[in-house]
C-alpha cells in the first residue's frame, strides 16, 4: 500500500442514512451502544480485566469525572492537555489552541498508581507494546499495530483484514469503530484474532443491558464494506454509510464482509450490502 506523502485530511465524520425510517430506528441504538462501549472501557478496569483505560475528558469536567471514578475505586491521572476536535476518529494529538477555554485532557484510569505510571512511561516513550500491555490488548495485536504504525499506517484496517486472509468474526471486526460500535478498544492483528474475540466475549459479559448487547451483536454481524482512497474511508452497511478521514492512499483498497444480519430497514438494491428484493435471505 503506497501512501501520498504530506497529504493530511482533517478529522471529520459524516453518517448518511439510506432512509429516514432507518435513521429513526438505528440512530438511537448507535448512541446507546456507543455509550455502553465507553462505559465498558472503564468498567473493564474495575473488574480487573485490564490494568488501565485511556480517556479524553473536557478540562472543566475533570473534577466531577475524578469524583465519579473515585466512587468506583479508580484513580484518574491527567497526562496532558490536548486540543478539541469535531466528529471523527482522530489518529493524532492536536495541540490545544491558546484561546480554547475548555481543552481536553488525556487521562489514565487505573486501580493502581504503579500501573498508571507504567502506562504513562510507555505513552511518553512511544512504546506501543508497553501501552498495549497496560490497556489489556493481545500481544499479537500490539506487535502488529506497532509494525504498521511504524510504516505510516495509522488506520490499518486493510492490513488487519489482509493479515487474517479474509476470515472474520464480529468481535474482531473494527470497521464500525468510527461510530463507537466495537468489541475491542484496539485494532486487532486480524479480523479473526482469537484473543480479541475472547476479550470481546469477556467484555460483553459484564454489560448490564442484555437487550442492548443483542443489538450490538446484530450490528457487528451486518454485511458491510470498507474502502479507502486519497485519505477518505467509506464504510457501507445496509442502513447507513460512514465517511471519515483515513490513510492517504494512492490506489483504492476495499474490504467486503458478507455478514448474516440484515435489518428490516435495509435499502433494497442489486449492489452489496443492500438486500435483494427477490432473495430469500432472512430479514430481522
Amino acid at each position: 500500500m503506497e501512501l501520498i506523502k504530506d497529504l493530511k485530511v482533517e478529522p471529520f465524520l459524516r453518517t448518511i442514512w439510506v432512509s429516514e425510517e432507518a435513521r429513526k430506528v438505528w440512530e438511537p441504538a448507535i448512541h446507546a451502544i456507543s455509550s455502553m462501549v465507553n462505559n465498558l472501557e472503564i468498567d473493564s478496569v474495575g473488574y480487573g480485566h485490564r490494568k488501565c483505560s485511556w480517556q479524553t475528558i473536557p478540562m472543566k469536567s475533570l473534577p466531577s469525572f475524578s469524583k465519579q471514578m473515585g466512587e468506583k475505586g479508580l484513580l484518574v491521572m491527567p497526562v496532558r492537555l490536548v486540543g478539541s476536535w469535531g466528529k471523527g476518529f482522530i489518529h493524532y494529538t492536536p495541540e490545544p489552541k491558546p484561546d480554547d477555554p475548555n481543552p481536553n485532557v488525556y487521562c489514565i484510569i487505573s486501580k493502581s498508581i504503579h500501573d498508571a505510571m507504567g502506562f504513562r512511561a510507555g505513552h511518553e516513550s512511544g512504546d506501543h507494546e508497553a501501552q498495549g500491555h497496560y490497556l489489556g490488548f493481545p500481544k499479537c495485536c500490539t506487535k502488529a499495530f506497532s509494525k504498521w504504525w511504524g510504516q505510516g499506517y495509522f488506520d490499518p484496517m486493510y492490513q488487519s483484514y489482509e493479515n487474517g486472509e479474509g476470515k472474520t468474526h464480529p468481535y474482531s471486526i473494527p470497521i464500525l469503530r468510527y461510530i463507537g460500535v466495537r468489541a475491542g478498544f484496539h485494532i486487532p492483528c486480524s479480523f479473526s484474532c482469537v484473543d480479541t474475540i475472547n476479550i470481546g466475549i469477556q467484555r460483553m459479559a459484564i454489560a448490564q443491558d442484555r437487550e442492548l448487547v443483542k443489538l450490538f451483536d446484530a450490528m457487528l454481524s451486518m454485511p458491510m464494506s470498507w474502502e479507502v482512497y486519497h485519505g477518505v474511508a467509506i464504510v457501507k452497511t445496509p442502513i447507513f454509510y460512514v465517511l471519515t478521514q483515513s490513510l492517504p492512499t494512492k490506489e483504492k483498497y476495499r474490504i467486503k464482509i458478507d455478514g448474516k444480519f440484515v435489518p428490516r430497514e435495509s435499502a433494497t438494491g442489486v449492489n452489496f450490502p443492500f438486500k435483494k428484493g427477490d432473495s430469500n435471505e432472512k430479514i430481522y
